[in-house]
């Protein structure tokens, strides 16, 4: 099969316009595709960008049903989902001021309502024909945006075999029915004369076609519709494989395309006397729908038991709609009284719960941290008292939050503001271990400046850590004197050698000093194989030297300290 642009295999093509062909294509993925494709001028490239960029903004923003479009040297085409199943329809006003961002009016595109989803299947550029196609050629459309092209478009994108509506939200079903009854006799007649028949290729067909063609062979037809953006009825799937041996009367699941953007109709299945969730749920979805709120009672019907449906069986509701249930809870078990046990002792707690009935085998204790608490306090209970009891199954499982820690353990003092040793004192007559920690601070007073934990919480044998504040004892501050000597006069030597064959120079000897700053220092004339030395009296602790000849720098720099 050929393909355009590398990707596309075309299935049908459409000269409509000059410059402009449509064809019938299925994308990579296996989508089915109208594409518009357009021979542009290169002067006209550039404009034909901007009309891209536009559609992309507008599919981006779900306003136009654009698979994919491009604009490259030899490659300028929209490539549109196909308007099957949908109806024209008036713009809303979001999608008219989408348009007019783009410098678009509703007269140049094609509007069209899908289900509650009203979207752009065709938008002209430059006055050419619509860009969007899926039925026979349309005619060629105006060149210039006028009150006919309204026409030409919704002719672009009239379906070859659109279904109506009415067949579409629930039609299907309904002609369904009418050839299993005419078919039946068939059948019968087919039953009764072979044990197995050949699942046909069904995979593409019509739904209905399909139908009646499983009927005639004495299989019974199961139709399912499912979201696709094939056309709409076409069988796009089935629970059998083509010359698969099945039996005279055996069901056959037929998957059938439904708009992707409307509200699929499915049949409430009966849940009653179904067990939850094992069998209801599965029920459910396969079904297409989906749970809602679950309710549970006593009942003397086994636990797990749906003893009602929220919504009635065989009634038509759109897909993925919630279905309340009622689950029976079983029978009632004996209850018993529970005290309120929050604040309590836990050895005071656990003899209330076994005077209730309960055994202590059948309690739960949870420890949390809690340094306000004595350690054992019952914090909360599961189940809650209520008046002050709850009444609760007999044999159920009781939880308790308690505060963690020994059951010996002792409150903290306060040691804050108390000296070390009445610290001490007091720690000792409390049960107390106590850490010192000692500080100088001399901006802080004297004694116990803090502790941890806080005093009036609970501890064991862990200790309790005070930070003991002491000021710290004055110490001397020397006071040195220091004397700054000047510099002395010093003299530094330089030296260079002239290399033999240079002709007589001038030559000028600088002194640089360690900030930077230079002094002329001497000339002289000198010829090859003479010297240039002598010395240079200074105050400055360090110089460099460098010397020129006929003003070029000559024999590299010398340092001397």
């Amino acid at each position: 099969m050929p393909l355009l642009d590398g990707k596309y295999e075309i299935i049908k093509e459409h000269p409509v316009a000059p410059g402009q062909t449509l064809f019938e294509a299925a994308a990579p993925d296996g989508t089915a595709v109208s594409i518009c494709w357009f021979d542009v001028a290169p002067d006209k490239e550039r404009q034909f960008e901007k009309y891209r960029l536009e559609l992309r903004r507008l599919m981006k923003a779900g306003h136009a049903a654009v698979y994919d479009v491009v604009s490259r040297p030899g490659a300028h085409y929209v490539a549109w989902f196909p308007a099957n199943g949908s109806r024209p329809a008036e713009p809303e006003p979001e999608l008219v001021a989408a348009l007019a961002a783009g410098g678009f009016t509703p007269a140049d595109a094609e509007i069209r309502r899908s289900g509650k989803r009203t979207r752009i299947y065709g938008l002209a550029w430059e006055g050419a024909a619509p860009v969007v196609f899926s039925g026979p050629p349309p005619s060629p459309a105006p060149t210039a945006r006028s009150p006919r092209r309204r026409a030409a478009v919704r002719a672009a994108v009239a379906p070859a075999r659109t279904l109506p509506q009415w067949l579409v939200t629930g039609g299907i079903a309904g002609s369904l029915l009418l050839i299993a009854a005419v078919l039946l006799v068939i059948f019968f007649i087919i039953r009764s004369n072979a044990a197995t028949v050949s699942m046909p290729a069904v995979t593409g067909m019509d739904v209905r076609d399909a139908h009646a063609t499983l009927a005639r062979l004495g299989l019974v037809p199961e139709p399912v519709a499912i979201a696709s953006e094939e056309p709409v009825g076409t069988v796009i799937s089935s629970g059998a494989s083509a010359g698969q041996r099945l039996s005279a009367g055996q069901s056959v699941r037929l998957g059938y395309a439904f708009p992707t953007d409307q509200t699929r109709p499915v049949s409430v299945p009966t849940l009653t006397g179904r067990t939850w969730p094992d069998e209801a749920a599965r029920i459910l979805a396969s079904s297409g729908l989906t749970l809602g709120h679950v309710a549970r009672i006593h009942s003397t019907v086994p636990a797990g038991t749906v003893l009602a449906q929220g919504e009635p069986v065989g009634t038509t509701v759109p897909e993925n709609t919630q279905v309340d249930i009622l689950v029976s809870a079983g029978a009632a078990a004996p209850s018993v009284s529970l005290p309120e046990l929050a604040g309590r002792e836990l050895t005071e707690a656990l003899v209330l719960i076994a005077a209730a009935g309960i055994p202590t085998d059948r309690v739960e204790l949870n420890e949390e941290p809690d340094a306000t608490r004595r350690p054992g306090t019952v914090l909360a209970q599961d189940p809650p008292s209520e008046f002050p009891v709850v009444l609760v199954a007999e044999g159920t499982l009781v939880t308790l939050n308690v505060v963690e820690g020994p059951a010996d353990a002792v409150r903290v003092p306060d040691f804050v503001g108390l000296s070390t040793a009445r610290a001490q004192q007091l720690a000792t007559e409390a049960g107390v271990n106590l850490s010192v920690e000692q500080v100088a601070d001399a901006g802080r007073p004297e004694g116990v400046i803090s502790q941890d934990p806080a005093a009036d919480s609970w501890t064991g044998d862990d200790p309790v850590t005070v930070q003991v504040n002491t000021h710290p004892l004055s110490i001397p501050v020397p006071q040195p004197s220091v004397s700054v000597l000047g510099p002395e006069e010093r003299s530094f030597a330089y030296d260079w050698f002239i290399e033999p064959g240079i002709g007589e120079q001038t030559a000028r000897v600088y002194a640089i000093t360690l900030d930077g700053e230079e002094f002329f220092v001497a000339q002289k004339q000198v010829s090859g194989g003479e010297s240039v030395r002598g010395t240079f009296d200074t105050r400055f602790p360090m110089v460099t030297f460098r010397l020129t000849l006929n003003h070029e720098p000559y024999g590299g720099l010398q340092r001397a300290n």
